[in-house]
């Protein structure tokens, strides 16, 4: 997915407007994973299928 970024394990918001668009971003993903992208979100979550 080209959208996808890759969060480094330090990642460390300083300000409030960066914990909100962190925050904004990943409900973003979720509503898109559960409506959208719903096959692809359970492969990714059930690796085992």
């Amino acid at each position: 997915n080209p959208l996808r970024l890759t969060m480094d394990a330090q990642y460390n918001p300083r300000t409030v407007e960066e914990v909100f668009r962190d925050y904004k971003g990943r409900r973003n993903g979720l509503a898109r994973a559960l409506t959208t992208d719903v096959e692809e979100f359970f492969r990714q979550c059930d690796p085992g299928e």
